[in-house]
């Protein structure tokens, strides 16, 4: 009879032991879920402050035509901000409270007469903006331990985040403060010295990061590439951002009378970006994927 009871309570603690591994896979397979939501949520909020600040630009030097932009685009960016603020009391707060009132603050600041700033101002008030929002869809990516160390596909998975959701988001934010700065200086119909020195440093910004990206892609292995399956297409083949920054380079800077339209250069960048900014959310859905394989090993 001992020996049954001692037998009963070794299967009940193992069960017991089991359950709470149980447990905490759940948790963490949550836990990751709620951040890449959460992420592809935030790159969404970010690609429309950029293409916000682009138009906000253009009004800002006299051309009436991006006001309709300027509205629809704080339309849309009010919904994502609701979105994300929901998400995110719902998945368990990886965004601190006193973080997301300081974000919605900024936003606030921002949109508040800004019709009245300087165009340098409204600018640099974007750029805060959405290097804020930069830095916290990393954080939630960082924190979420996406990547296990010494998993046997840990070289492949880290390559995949770095690229996807690190340095991409960053070169997308380089292209649009270029298609900012270069919708504000072609509405104008001629260049100025402030704007000429902002953009060939943007400029600069832009080739170096574009170029990292370009070396780390021709050195990736297979198996990355089909992980991330837009990534060389984007990388090696596609010259738009080439033209972007030569018309930007040979016809808008330095530019005392430009004959480049700005609704056609804002639009074309705003293309750009849309086809740059899928290798984010090849990101997201490669960890999402990644995570729900996990999940049947829990």
């Amino acid at each position: 009879m001992a020996g049954k009871a001692m037998a009963g309570a070794s299967e009940s603690a193992a069960g017991s032991e089991a359950s709470l591994q149980d447990h905490a896979g759940v948790a963490h397979y949550l836990c990751q879920l709620n951040a890449l939501i959460l992420t592809r949520h935030l790159a969404l909020l970010m690609i429309e402050a950029q293409r916000h600040r682009g138009a906000s630009m253009g009004v800002l030097a006299g051309n009436r035509e991006f006001r309709s932009r300027v509205s629809q685009s704080q339309a849309v960016i009010q919904r994502y901000l609701a979105v994300v603020e929901q998400l995110n009391v719902q998945g368990g707060e990886l965004i601190q409270p006193q973080q997301w009132l300081g974000i919605k603050r900024d936003w606030r600041a921002l949109t508040d007469q800004w019709q009245s700033d300087a165009v340098m101002t409204n600018f640099e008030f974007h750029n805060h903006f959405i290097d804020s929002l930069l830095r916290l869809i990393w954080e939630i990516v960082s924190e979420a331990r996406l990547v296990d160390a010494g998993g046997p596909d840990e070289g492949i998975a880290r390559m995949v985040q770095n690229i996807t959701l690190k340095l991409m988001p960053e070169l997308l934010e380089d292209i649009a403060r270029v298609r900012g700065l270069a919708t504000h200086v072609c509405s104008l119909g001629g260049s100025q010295p402030e704007f000429d020195s902002r953009l060939v440093s943007l400029m600069h910004a832009l080739s170096m990061n574009k170029e990292k990206l370009r070396i780390v892609s021709r050195a990736l292995q297979h198996d990355t590439l089909r992980a991330v399956p837009t990534l060389p297409e984007i990388l090696l083949h596609d010259h738009k951002l080439d033209q972007l920054q030569q018309t930007v380079n040979t016809r808008v800077n330095g530019a005392t009378r430009i004959q480049v339209n700005s609704a056609e250069l804002f639009e074309f960048a705003t293309d750009v970006i849309d086809t740059y900014a899928q290798v984010i959310h090849d990101g997201v859905t490669f960890f999402r994927r990644r995570i729900e394989r996990r999940l049947g090993c829990v």
